[in-house]
């Protein structure tokens, strides 16, 4: 069978202490004992610069500055969520996220208002699609208990899913 290879031995010389020691043919010891390995490996590091710190005084970073638009990994300023919600790029708005994103259906409801959402006041989709940001499926509540009691007067089926948005 294909493990029978695991039990032939061979014999291996130990980098750090040349001595001769006996290892399964699958395993890739390079030394004979716990000891020998952490004084070869201080032995092979030592000529090697430290890892951790990799960078020499007044190196900077191959990213530093480039946040947003100057990113490598631009995407064009928008984002979708898990649940389907869009993010939009905002970094000037009031209430964008520690990314510099605002949420495109608080945009268009900004913008049809012609004023900024405070923080407390939620955006309904009527549809329950969180990805349809047109201004007939939007709805504004004042605070998120207003927005979901307006929940819970919808018809649920058996398992408690809402049967009808609107």
């Amino acid at each position: 069978m294909w493990y029978n290879y695991i039990m032939y031995k061979i014999v291996k010389k130990c980098l750090y202490c040349k001595k001769e020691f006996i290892s399964y043919i699958c395993k890739k010891s390079k030394f004979c004992s716990k000891k020998c390995q952490s004084q070869g490996l201080k032995k092979i590091m030592k000529g090697r610069p430290a890892t951790t710190s990799s960078f020499k005084k007044g190196h900077i970073s191959f990213n530093k500055g480039r946040f947003g638009k100057n990113s490598f990994a631009w995407k064009g300023g928008k984002a979708k969520h898990t649940k389907g919600y869009i993010w939009i790029y905002k970094p000037e708005h009031p209430f964008c996220n520690h990314k510099k994103y605002v949420l495109e259906h608080r945009l268009i409801m900004e913008k049809h208002l012609k004023r900024y959402l405070t923080p407390q006041e939620r955006i309904h989709h009527k549809n329950g699609v969180t990805s349809d940001n047109r201004l007939i499926n939007l709805k504004l509540f004042p605070n998120n208990s207003k927005h979901m009691k307006s929940h819970h007067r919808l018809p649920h089926d058996k398992l408690g899913r809402f049967t009808s948005h609107f």
